[in-house]
């Protein structure tokens, strides 16, 4: 009875001490993600600077925060909120929201005060932590003699700044322009055959450019399309991920223009590798003209030659998509200037929250 007794204790206390292990583990399993997100501690702190960008437009102000932690780490996920009320009275103005730049912790914004006066603001920051700045903007009209050379100086640090995300994106840029020089360049050489060389010469030079047509056009459209999905996402009007962001892309000023030059451009590219896979076989039986008895003409008076209507067709198939080629080059280089130029007046970078 002793020994069964024992036996019966020994097994309850190493049911206790599983248990106990249980708990601890799930308690580590629980919560380890909230003692991630709050290493940090939830206060923040803010560091608030203002300026004004336009020298003939005193009401619009110019903000830049830098949102820390209490440990002095930068914050890169804030979601920075300012708002704004006129002592005295006065018209309201909408809050704004400050977008991060690239620099860490770095958050700015441009607001256009309605009116003078004396305007209570307050930048509030949320997620990863709570953080609040309060002061006085003091909105007048500009002096006779107000100084703007170092203002305009500081606008332009804030946002023109060069690191590797300047540098990744003019690889991109080159390795885009590239491409589109392979594709084209395949097509106008076809162009400058038959516009420039006799059919003896011009079967000669499609023999030796068909092998590599096929490969090199369609690795030309696919620097394209991955340069140009690096490009939608990093470089487009707004932040990552950029033209992706349809909801955004569809608000703001020109975004709809914006997205129709995209939208062309991938069609473009669709219709460049129909043309590509339709041209290759045309240009191998143009490098081959085949007449009766099974031997090769190259003569140009030759009569068989002359006569082949096959291969005539053939020639007529391959120089009108090649000219389509070129059409299509020519439009989306258009399309191209179209959503650069669209790009720079919108102004978006800065202004468009995430």
């Amino acid at each position: 009875m002793g020994i069964s007794m024992r036996q019966m204790t020994k097994k309850f206390s190493l049911a206790l001490a599983a248990l106990a292990l249980g708990a601890v583990l799930w308690a580590q399993a629980t919560t380890g993600e909230f003692a991630t997100v709050s290493a940090h501690g939830k206060e923040l702190t803010l560091e608030v600077s203002s300026l004004g960008p336009d020298p003939d437009n005193p009401l619009v102000r110019m903000f830049r925060v830098v949102v820390s932690y209490a440990d002095g780490d930068l914050v890169d996920e804030a979601r920075v909120r300012l708002s704004a009320t006129r002592q005295g009275g006065g018209p309201s103005m909408a809050d704004a929201l400050l977008e991060p730049l690239n620099a860490p912790g770095l958050y700015a914004a441009e607001v256009e005060f309605p009116i003078f006066g004396s305007w209570d603001v307050t930048l509030e920051a949320v997620e990863f932590g709570q953080g609040e700045a309060s002061f006085v903007e003091e909105v007048q009209p500009a002096g006779p003699d107000q100084a703007n050379t170092e203002v305009r100086q500081q606008v332009l640090d804030l946002f023109f700044r060069f690191d590797w995300k300047d540098v990744a994106a003019i690889a991109v840029r080159v390795s885009h322009v590239a491409g589109a020089a392979l594709w084209l360049g395949m097509t106008g050489l076809v162009l400058v055959g038959f516009w420039f060389l006799p059919r003896p010469a011009r079967a000669a030079m499609f023999r030796r450019l068909s092998p590599t047509f096929l490969p090199l056009s369609l690795l030309g459209l696919g620097v394209l399309a991955v340069s140009g999905v690096y490009t939608g996402t990093y470089s487009a009007p707004i932040k990552p991920p950029d033209i992706f962001d349809l909801d955004v892309m569809m608000r703001i000023p020109f975004g709809p223009h914006y997205m129709g030059t995209m939208a062309f451009k991938v069609l473009a590219l669709l219709a460049y590798g129909v043309v590509a896979i339709r041209m290759a076989p045309a240009l191998k039986t143009a490098s081959m003209p085949m007449v009766a008895g099974g031997a090769l003409a190259f003569a140009e008076d030759n009569p068989a030659l002359a006569a082949a209507d096959a291969y005539s067709a053939v020639e007529r198939s391959l120089y009108r998509m090649a000219v389509t080629n070129a059409v299509l080059g020519a439009a989306l280089a258009v399309a191209v200037s179209v959503a650069i130029y669209l790009h720079y007046i919108s102004h978006l970078a800065v202004l468009i929250p995430r």
